[in-house]
């Protein structure tokens, strides 16, 4: 078991290592900020957690091991994914200004994360819509089409689809961008 315990942390050590190098990399070599951040993200994300598991797995039981752990749990709690600026990057892609929307959602905005149905609910319940009026367009067979367990109907964009194991929704219609335009005209 001590055998087990040590290579596992060994792992953790080394995989964590690898993903924090990487990222300080990434934030040296992006080209612009959204992709520096998107390198921090990983570091945060994921370096870290390894790291400091690699560490727990080699303390004794005792109130260090007890401070590391709590460091690890307001290191997972506050970890920003998709603050409001990210988002507002994303849509501007599109051509699009993110203040001319009456919502858009964020993680400072929101208290759920998709493919909860409570992401879909607080969002129907802030915007007063009735879900059988709305439709979820995107590329996710599980984040996306999950609105379909509110009563949403759902559209899933087949360019750059994202196929869960776990997505297990249907869509409603699915196409390129263009029938979704042609869905949105009939």
């Amino acid at each position: 078991m001590n055998l087990l315990v040590e290579l596992l942390s060994g792992f953790c050590l080394l995989a964590g290592g690898f993903l924090a190098i990487t990222g300080g990399v990434g934030l040296l070599r992006m080209p612009d900020f959204f992709a520096r951040v998107h390198a921090a993200g990983v570091t945060e994300t994921l370096a870290t957690p390894l790291l400091l598991t690699g560490l727990m797995l080699q303390m004794e039981w005792s109130l260090d091991l007890v401070k590391v752990l709590m460091i690890m749990i307001l290191i997972l709690a506050t970890n920003p994914i998709f603050p409001r600026d990210v988002v507002d990057a994303r849509v501007s892609w599109g051509g699009l200004d993110g203040d001319k929307f009456h919502h858009v959602t964020a993680y400072e905005t929101e208290h759920f994360c998709k493919p909860n149905p409570d992401f879909f609910r607080e969002n129907l319940d802030l915007l007063q819509l009735e879900a059988e009026r709305c439709l979820m367009v995107g590329n996710d067979t599980l984040h996306d089409l999950s609105a379909s367990q509110v009563g949403m109907q759902t559209c899933l964009l087949t360019p750059w689809c994202i196929r869960r194991p776990k997505g297990r929704f249907r869509a409603d219609w699915q196409g390129r961008h263009e029938d979704l335009l042609a869905l949105i005209e009939a």
